[in-house]
């Protein structure tokens, strides 16, 4: 779940801290800071807070561990998104490490388009987070609608890759990004949502899990071979061809998934060329060598 105004339903995860030998009992899931008080994290908010400090005003999102909610922070009326998640299901489908890593990644970065944890708390039975609030929607939303103009694709991709460079500066490789964890602030800038997914201390291709969405999957994921950040600029790829040809991934899913691994992409020279011009303008050639025709795709 997209956690931040967005209204696309998906699985969403929080950080927590929690020993995997407790047999299964939800009130032993404990946020690091083990306490039933709102922490503000880093800078960013100083004061503690209840949950009883924020009024809900409706939800925005659901998902298979819980829900987001527009909230109101009563003591000055400013409006945030808080991800409320179920500690029991959360055990059920083993995301504790997964809501472990989100939370502590989301503490120690701070982006102009990465969302910000603003701050956490917990019940005997669930884990709130809240964050800013973007009203935005998702980029999908958009590229569902038709084909971006190349001005407007690069605008985007550049945000992108900010956002991008500054985790693998970092050493975490992100390793879900698509349209859908792509939020618009009221500005239409870029927000990247939803850590679950990111691995951190990566320095060479030493991951081997595989994980992320089949459309925006690199080979090497696909192939079980061992990667590392340069999976993230592939899924940008196809998240920039598709802002560019159309919603081409979300058509033809199956085909896309088996073209990635093992056999040949075909589409018009007019979508080829816009696609690759784009791509070559803001991509490195580092990990992937750009194809110097459609026949080599």
């Amino acid at each position: 779940m997209c956690a931040c105004g967005s209204q696309h339903a998906d699985d969403e995860r929080v950080g927590l801290k929690m020993s995997p030998n407790n047999g299964g009992d939800a009130s032993h899931i404990e946020f690091q800071e083990s306490t039933d008080d709102m922490a503000e994290v880093k800078h960013k908010i100083t004061k503690r807070y209840a949950q009883k400090d924020f009024k809900l005003l409706k939800t925005v999102g659901k998902g298979s561990f819980g829900r987001v909610f527009m909230v109101e922070r009563l003591e000055d009326k400013k409006i945030f998104a808080m991800k409320v998640l179920n500690k029991q299901k959360l055990i059920e489908r083993n995301q504790y490490e997964h809501t472990l890593s989100e939370r502590k990644i989301l503490e120690d970065i701070d982006h102009p388009f990465l969302v910000g944890l603003r701050a956490s708390f917990q019940s005997s039975t669930k884990l709130f987070m809240v964050f800013d609030f973007f009203n935005g929607g998702e980029l999908y939303s958009y590229i569902s609608r038709g084909r971006f103009t190349e001005p407007r694709a690069k605008f985007y991709a550049a945000e992108i890759i900010l956002a991008i460079e500054h985790l693998h500066l970092h050493n975490i490789v992100y390793r879900d990004l698509k349209p859908e964890n792509l939020l618009l602030d009221r500005l239409g800038h870029i927000k990247l949502c939803d850590f679950g997914l990111c691995k951190e201390d990566v320095t060479g291709d030493t991951v081997k899990t595989i994980c992320g969405t089949p459309e925006y999957l690199a080979p090497e994921v696909l192939q079980h071979k061992t990667y590392g950040k340069s999976v993230d600029w592939w899924s940008l790829g196809n998240v920039i061809f598709e802002m560019i040809a159309g919603s081409f991934y979300k058509q033809h899913c199956f085909a896309c998934f088996c073209a990635s691994s093992c056999s040949s992409l075909h589409m018009s020279r007019q979508a080829y060329r816009r696609s690759l011009i784009t791509t070559g303008r803001l991509c490195s050639e580092k990990f992937y060598k750009l194809p110097s025709s459609s026949q080599e795709l």
